[in-house]
């Protein structure tokens, strides 16, 4: 028999229901920030989680914010500056410095960019980022979002913060041969 007390708890158990689900697609940094926003609907929710964790490694062992942002149209803004001010207004970064960086990717204008700041930019230099887009570019026109943004973007980052580290400069044209490169080619 149902009482009338558990038939009022079970709307509230739905509601409740509904609001983590509704919530799955974002995973979060330990301040609450989203770590990866999937407004475009790219990924499964297990995708997500997997990004995360390797997102998390990322801002423990090099103190970098790296942040996944995809999108269903920039109002018109374009592609680069719509992932500047996100990342800003979103007050993401570590430090005074807000060293990470963003990859914003539009669906609907089929355009993409990373953005990068403090620490960041050293890590990511211009030649970083054309291997980089070599990746993200060829698994993205295959549809490939998730090795995309895992591959592509997350372990590209480590890849050049470990060079970073281990040689006191930023990686450059041609200096990764000496580094045994793991994830560019």
């Amino acid at each position: 028999m149902i009482t009338k007390r558990k038939i009022r708890i079970l709307p509230l158990l739905s509601l409740i229901l509904v609001l983590v689900l509704a919530f799955a697609p974002y995973a979060y940094c330990a301040d609450g920030a989203p770590r990866v926003i999937d407004e475009a609907g790219l990924l499964t929710v297990d995708d997500i989680y997997e990004l995360e964790a390797d997102l998390e490694v990322v801002e423990a062992d090099y103190g970098l914010d790296a942040v996944i942002l995809t999108v269903e149209g920039t109002d018109g803004m374009d592609i680069q500056e719509f992932a500047d001010l996100y990342y800003e207004e979103n007050s993401y970064g570590i430090g005074d410095e807000r060293d990470g960086m963003i990859l914003a990717v539009d669906m609907d204008a089929r355009q993409w960019s990373i953005s990068t700041a403090g620490k960041g930019i050293q890590v990511l230099t211009e030649a970083a980022l054309d291997i980089m887009e070599q990746q993200i570019v060829e698994l993205m026109s295959e549809g490939d979002f998730y090795n995309a943004f895992m591959y592509g973007y997350a372990e590209n980052i480590r890849f050049f913060a470990d060079y970073y580290e281990a040689n006191g400069t930023p990686y450059d044209y041609g200096t990764a041969e000496d580094y045994g490169d793991k994830w560019l080619t």
